[in-house]
């Protein structure tokens, strides 16, 4: 079966529920990264960094068109995440150096709870996902749980 058909495992979820769908952490020791060697027609490594073993950051460089890859994306949110604020295709050298980005801000109740590392506790609730395009047909992702400072500065 083909990883992107499988139902996901969500942001904020613990690091064995990804451990399921993706196999092994090829980064088993380490406290705050984990790895997956989820090999689609030569992808990047599925990385997450977790606190607690709760999973607050996930991100995978894909061979998917940008659209392609916000639609994987999308499949770590909680079933509850609603839009609440979005920029498309903004270039930030902070963020992503010159190459355009695009920035959604969700807000989920089930995320209240969550024991997964929050640095502002105003951002509980938070996911942000970003999503960009580069070399030809590849784009990547991050899912992170918080809010992304720049959409609150303009």
């Amino acid at each position: 079966m083909n990883v992107l058909t499988k139902q996901f495992p969500k942001i904020g979820d613990k690091i064995d529920q990804f451990e399921k769908v993706f196999g092994e952490n090829m980064d088993a020791a380490e406290s705050m990264l984990a790895r997956f060697n989820v090999n689609i027609n030569q992808s990047g490594y599925l990385l997450t960094l977790k606190y607690s073993d709760v999973v607050y950051n996930i991100a995978w460089s894909l061979p998917l068109d940008i659209l392609e890859t916000k639609n994987v994306a999308m499949k770590f949110l909680p079933i509850d995440a609603k839009l609440v604020d979005s920029r498309e295709d903004i270039v930030n050298p902070f963020i992503n150096a010159d190459d355009p980005i695009s920035i959604y801000e969700f807000y989920s109740e089930s995320l209240l709870e969550t024991e997964g590392f929050v640095s502002n506790e105003a951002d509980k609730g938070y996911i942000t996902l970003y999503v960009t395009e580069y070399d030809n047909g590849k784009s990547s992702f991050t899912v992170a749980l918080g809010r992304e400072e720049f959409l609150r500065d303009q």
